[in-house]
């Protein structure tokens, strides 16, 4: 990415702290492609590439107003084809040709553009003045004959004459023509674009992408054993056989996030993997286990997606001791008698706020759980079931007691 359109005193601050904790972070060799590579995720987190995004569309959006304003002002010289608006506007993006891109973008240069035509449109004219100049000595013949003659011709004893001063040319151009010429050279094929950024995604961050979060909307998840996991680690000896397995696991997760159903949760992974994603079987099962191929079905890919990159078979053993708390007296069973509570949803969700925000014990342990699982989990706030059935008096240092109590009250219902 580079800074050249912009002014030389502009200087990015890629820090996003607009230079209030410490010094500002500069664009530099050292800068992470993240920056110029745009990419946006769904999720709440922030993406590095949308400063590459927010440039494009801010130039893109002053282009199109600029555009508006000029064909606004000059619409009676434009040509027809140019003025007209019944049509759709063209899409651009890195795949276009640069030179039809050069074509439809708005671009003056006064060298280019206005020169030609102060050349072609000037009007030449002569006016003449007859002011005082200076005349010549007596004896300076060679001057005195060429220029001492007039009104001012040879004096006697040195008197200065007069002279006419020269002939000086006058111009002016016609200003309509150079304004219709313009607009017909500079305005006539430019138009108002819409740019189509194309977003990068980047292999190992399905975290931070949001995707998991549209997963669960579409398919149910539930964690898998922590006893099962451990075997599927043990299985995957490997960093490499991991790194596989989490390659077809993001695949099944992008596939799943947008075109899952409720009812393929109880699928087996191995069946989606072959039958749906088309992944060839030597490639599954250079990546696969025998605990996989048996036990793993949709609803655990959250489970043991998380488990595989947090390099443990109990992502949970990784929350801070401080939102470790047993829950209050008797709220165990009311957990498990409430059958408003829908543990299929609020489990993923609470399994996710554990593993991705109580790991640093940044968040105060009295703080309301069940306002902070909304930040987590958006929809949760106007659910009604969750509104009337989901305790208040649990703060973050319950959260670890109630996952483990959703998770008893649910294996003990099947």
């Amino acid at each position: 990415m580079t800074t050249d359109c912009l002014p030389p005193q502009v200087r990015i601050d890629l820090s996003g702290a607009g230079g209030r904790t410490g010094e500002p972070q500069r664009m530099s060799p050292e800068t992470s492609v993240l920056f110029s590579l745009p990419s946006m995720v769904a999720g709440a987190q922030d993406a590095d590439g949308l400063c590459t995004i927010q440039l494009c569309n801010v130039l893109s959006a002053a282009h199109n107003e600029l555009m508006d304003v000029l064909l606004a002002s000059s619409a009676n010289l434009m040509p027809r084809a140019a003025r007209g608006t019944d049509t759709a506007l063209p899409t651009i993006s890195y795949l276009s040709s640069a030179e039809v891109m050069r074509e439809q973008l708005l671009s003056y240069s006064s060298t280019r553009d206005l020169l030609p035509l102060l050349a072609a449109h000037r009007r030449e004219g002569a006016h003449h003045g007859a002011g005082p100049a200076k005349g010549v000595d007596d004896d300076d013949e060679e001057e005195g004959k060429g220029e001492g003659k007039g009104d001012g011709g040879k004096g006697d004893g040195g008197k200065v004459g007069r002279k006419t001063s020269p002939t000086l040319p006058h111009s002016s151009f016609d200003l309509h023509a150079i304004e219709a010429s313009l607009a017909h050279s500079v305005l006539g094929r430019a138009t108002q674009l819409v740019v189509h950024v194309h977003h990068f995604e980047y292999q190992g961050n399905l975290l931070r992408t949001g995707k998991m979060s549209m997963l669960k909307e579409r398919v149910p998840q539930r964690p898998l054993p922590p006893a099962l996991l451990q075997t599927i680690c043990l299985e995957l000896d490997t960093a490499q056989l991991q790194q596989a397995l989490l390659g077809l696991l993001e695949q099944a997760v992008a596939f799943l996030s947008a075109l899952g159903q409720e009812s393929s949760a109880e699928q087996p992974l191995r069946e989606y993997v072959l039958h749906t994603l088309l992944v060839p079987d030597e490639v599954w099962k250079q990546a696969s286990s025998h605990s996989v191929e048996q036990h793993v079905c949709l609803c655990h890919v959250q489970s043991l997606f998380v488990a595989l990159a947090e390099g443990q078979p109990d992502a949970l053993e990784r929350v801070h001791p401080k939102y470790r708390e047993p829950l209050p007296a008797g709220l165990a069973q009311v957990l498990r008698a409430d059958v408003r509570l829908r543990r299929s949803v609020l489990l993923p969700v609470l399994h996710e706020f554990l593993t991705t925000q109580l790991v640093e014990g940044s968040w105060p342990a009295d703080a309301s759980l069940k306002q902070y699982l909304t930040f987590t989990d958006p929809d949760l706030e106007d659910a009604e079931w969750y509104a009337g059935a989901f305790p208040e008096q649990l703060s973050l240092c319950h959260a670890v007691a109630l996952h483990a109590a959703l998770t008893a009250a649910d294996e003990s219902e099947r």
